[in-house]
């Protein structure tokens, strides 16, 4: 309870973090196999909210309150009406999985609506840019560029924003952490993308004869496969030329997995903010295959004991 009312006593102070958009030159960064990466993971991370509402599969409390509304407010940050928990958390894990996708963490500042009357409303999430941060016992403090600096008039470069106040998440352990996140995904934009050609020295364009395109296609697919080999196959990629069929799906089963993983460790993380913030109830998911479910899939495929259909049919509801 105490570390409830210090976290409430420190949110109440109002928004501290600075909203700027990220210099477009670290965006430019991303390009061929890692942007198909950042790109795809948090593409079905839920299934679509249209096949929800058929009640298959949803979101709701447990156990069930009044607390509904408030939650969406707190997952939902740019609209809080005709959105329902389903559609609130779908919106909160794309954004935050498209933010892990290319950083290897994402940050929160909570900050408490009040009226101007200054009568309580809720809490609410707002994401801080991603970029350079410093973390010390206590404190979180934000970098500011200099030119957001000069357009929000802030003097310093860094904001000190009490950890009390931050929502923190990274990616489930097996992957690493931010920082082999980062690295993974500079090599999957330089070494793995096709469009990395040799280059003439004379011309500057890339040379007409004696190279071998589709040679370089295949070890920049080799390559990107090795670099995903805990994530799976992207997505969007096709299959490998000299690969078997079973390599396709055992990968794309992989793949279905990371981010049922990434879905499930997310929404503990969302439970465990709810119960800091003073929240009676938690969000359970219902009528999705879990990442349990996934894995002995993939190890019943590997001794032959189902066929590929039957191990695809889990990630349809996954």
């Amino acid at each position: 309870m105490n570390s409830q009312r210090k976290r409430r006593q420190m949110i109440e102070q109002g928004q501290l973090s600075a909203r700027f958009i990220p210099s477009q030159g670290r965006a430019d960064e991303m390009s061929g196999s890692g942007s198909l990466f950042a790109r795809d993971l948090p593409l079905g991370i839920l299934p679509y909210a249209r096949s929800a509402s058929q009640g298959q599969f949803g979101a709701r409390l447990k156990p069930s309150g009044a607390d509904e509304a408030a939650i969406v407010g707190l997952l939902n940050q740019s609209s809080r009406r005709g959105t329902d928990l389903y559609r609130g958390l779908q919106k909160f894990l794309e954004g935050t999985t498209g933010v892990l996708a290319r950083f290897g963490e994402c940050a929160y500042e909570v900050v408490w609506d009040s009226d101007a009357e200054g009568e309580e409303k809720a809490p609410r999430l707002v994401p801080l840019a991603p970029g350079r941060s410093v973390r010390i016992p206590g404190n979180y403090f934000q970098h500011v560029p200099a030119e957001a600096r000069q357009s929000n008039g802030h003097r310093g470069a860094y904001i000190r924003i009490p950890t009390a106040k931050i929502f923190r998440v990274t990616l489930p352990r097996r992957f690493g952490g931010p920082r082999k996140m980062r690295r993974m995904m500079r090599d999957l934009s330089s070494g793995s993308s096709p469009t990395n050609l040799p280059l003439s020295v004379t011309t500057g364009r890339v040379s007409q004869t004696g190279y071998d395109y589709a040679l370089h296609q295949l070890a920049c697919d080799i390559k990107t496969e090795r670099l995903t080999r805990d994530w799976g196959t992207i997505s969007s990629l096709f299959r490998i030329k000299g690969t078997t069929e079973y390599f396709l799906f055992a990968r794309r089963l992989a793949w279905s997995l990371a981010q049922c993983e990434i879905r499930e460790h997310l929404v503990a993380e969302v439970n465990r903010l709810l119960g800091e913030l003073g929240f009676e109830s938690s969000i359970e998911l219902y009528g999705l295959t879990g990442s349990g479910e996934i894995r002995l899939a993939i190890d019943r495929l590997q001794r032959g004991e189902i066929d590929v259909a039957s191990a695809m049919k889990l990630t349809q509801a996954s």
